[in-house]
């Protein structure tokens, strides 16, 4: 039995959907008798049901192309591989992490675009699981209770682990251009209060700063 909403198959007699828990079955107005969900008719009475006029379920799930800007959908087409292409590379990244992520947790990303000018600083604050910062173009330093990370155009992303409080600065004589992917519990925001009582000592201060 297909379910409507989501076109999973499931077993014949299911009252409800395996992959989404739609329901499969209701009772007919009429008569009571149990009617597939996408029945127009009661095979009992011949009551019609009310669906004979309701839009199919599927279009829910129509193409992209119906509702995306032509451009856009050309640009996403375009960079699908070079996303992809990243999002293994973040993966092992995150990997690296002793300690990122709990075992049985329930995750989902938050990315990022930062643009900022040189001195801008950032409150202190740490993030709800591990972030990976890649910098783009410029240079950002980021000062933590382990001292300071420096990332620069070109080299190897930053790896920060979640429950670390941190301060970015952006340095360096050119605009800092940064994606930021940030891995989290997905109950939780991905950036949290700080509770340390840490105080950043100014090591990314340049020194005309």
């Amino acid at each position: 039995m297909k379910c409507p909403r989501c076109q999973h198959e499931n077993e014949t007699g299911a009252k409800f959907c395996e992959e989404c828990a739609t329901p499969l079955v209701r009772p007919c107005g009429h008569c009571s008798r149990l009617v597939s969900a996408t029945a127009k008719f009661c095979p009992e009475c011949a009551h019609p049901t009310g669906l004979a006029r309701e839009a199919p379920a599927t279009s829910r799930f129509t193409s992209p192309d119906s509702y995306t800007p032509r451009h856009l959908a050309e640009r996403i087409l375009d960079s699908k591989a070079a996303l992809e292409g990243e999002r293994k590379q973040v993966t092992v990244l995150f990997a690296d992490l002793k300690g990122s992520v709990r075992p049985g947790g329930r995750y989902t990303a938050s990315y990022l675009q930062a643009a900022t000018s040189p001195g801008f600083r950032t409150d202190v604050h740490q993030h709800g699981g591990p972030k990976a910062l890649f910098t783009l173009s410029g240079e950002v330093c980021v000062e933590t209770t382990d001292g300071k990370l420096v990332g620069r155009a070109g080299g190897e992303p930053l790896l920060i682990n979640g429950d670390v409080p941190m301060q970015l600065t952006s340095v360096g004589s050119g605009v800092r251009r940064s994606l930021v992917l940030i891995l989290h519990d997905a109950a939780q925001p991905w950036k949290v209060p700080t509770a340390s009582p840490w105080v950043p000592e100014g090591l990314c201060v340049q020194p005309n700063g």
